[in-house]
This record gives C-alpha cells, structure tokens and sequence, in this order.
C-alpha cells in the first residue's frame, strides 16, 4: 500500500511536471492566435505528442508497480506456504498425541485387566498346589528350604514360583500319575493354561513391537509356571494314547 501511494505520487509530480513544460513552451513560443489556426489534424497530432509521454510514463510506472506487487504476492503465498506446512505439523503432532494417549490409556486398562488375571492365575496355583500336597511337595519343599507361607509374608508369587519349580525338579509322569484323577486339578490346570494363552495373545494385541512388556509376562514366575503345566499337559496327552 506504500508503494502504491509511492507510485502514485511520483507519476502525478511527473504529470505535472510535463505539463508544465507544455504550457510554457505554448506560452513562451507559440500565440494563441496561432494554435487557434490550426487545422483538427494539426492539434490532434498536438496532443498525441503531448500525451504519449505521459501515456509512456504511467505505463513504465504500472510496470514497476505490477512487479512489486507479484513480489508481494509470492511472499505472501510463502508464507501462506510455511504456515500451511506448520499446521500440517501442528496437526501432526496433535495426532500423534491422541495415538500416545490412546496407547496409554490401552495399555492402562491391560494392566488392570493382567493383575486381575494374575491374582486369579495365583490362587490357580495354590489350589493345584494344595491338591496335590501329599505327592511329594511338602517334603520336596522341606528339602529344598521352600515355604509356601512365603506368600504371606509379601512374596505373592510364591505359589508361581515354588509349584513351578517342583514340577520342573520332578518326574512328569509321576506326578500326572497322581493328579490326573483328583477332581478340579486337571481342570485348574487347564484353565491356567488357557488363562495365560490368552493374556499372552493380549499382550500381542496391545503392544506388538513392546519386548520389554512381553518380557515381563513371558520371563516371569508365571510364565514359568505356565511353561511347566504346558509339560504336564502333553505328557498327560501322551499317558491317555499310550
């Protein structure tokens, strides 16, 4: 705009100025008896000459004006440019937000959701433990310091790790020989099985890239656990077609 006015205030001092020029040198060398006299193609030539220049004048000076203002427009649609790139990263960025919180809040909800299947998962185990005390447990846990009170005492994984173990440290087939008609073993076994499958296939669902989360349920006491009872279950498979 102040180029414009810019612009605009030279080619009106220009204007003037040439016609100034032009009145004085009708003043001071032409009458106007003179220029009365003149035919209409003779005045018309008269103020060709006098317009072209100023005609001349104002298209050089629109010229210039036109390339400041397609200066002014492409910076303009620069910038218009840089803010659209902006709000496309602003954008991006927002939804990427929404995607974290999404995760969050997902992966809040799975945990809540483990714990509970965890907790039942350890009462799982201290049934199948209690069930199965007088096959060898108590004295294989009295012989190898073991104690199942350790559960209350704070240490809740107790029946994961103590029944995982003793299932590892003895012969299979031996103790599905002596589970395997007991009412709800097999059962719980079964259950536990499939209750941590599907805490697994969970933990797939949520976070598939996440390996320290699968770490955390597929290298933990429960896992082994369940690691364990898998055994056991494939080698009941094998006594039952044997």
């Amino acid at each position: 705009m102040m180029n414009f006015k810019l612009h605009t205030i030279v080619g009106l001092i220009g204007t003037f100025v040439w016609l100034g020029f032009v009145f004085s040198y009708l003043l001071l060398f032409q009458s106007l008896e003179e220029f009365q006299k003149l035919s209409m193609n003779s005045v018309g030539d008269f103020v060709a000459g006098v317009t072209a220049p100023l005609a001349f004048w104002w298209l050089v000076l629109g010229y210039y004006q036109q390339g400041i203002e397609l200066r002014q427009n492409v910076e303009a649609l620069r910038q218009q440019s840089a803010e659209t790139a902006n709000l496309v990263i602003q954008a991006q960025a927002q939804a990427d937000a929404v995607r974290a919180n999404e995760q969050h809040a997902k992966r809040d909800l799975f945990f809540a959701t483990a714990n509970m299947i965890i907790d039942e998962l350890r009462q799982t185990a201290l049934f199948v433990a209690q069930k199965i005390s007088d096959v060898g447990i108590e004295e294989w846990s009295q012989k190898n310091g073991i104690s199942w009170n350790a559960l209350e005492t704070g240490f809740k994984d107790a029946p994961f790790y103590n029944l995982g173990f003793f299932i590892a440290a003895n012969d299979k087939a031996t103790i599905m020989g002596h589970i395997r008609n007991r009412v709800g073993v097999v059962d719980a076994i079964d259950h536990y099985i499939d209750q941590f499958t599907d805490l697994l296939r969970q933990v797939d669902a949520i976070a598939p890239n996440d390996m320290v989360l699968k770490g955390f349920f597929q290298g933990g006491r429960a896992a082994y656990l369940y690691e364990q009872f898998c055994i056991l279950r494939k080698k009941q498979s094998a006594m039952r077609y044997s």
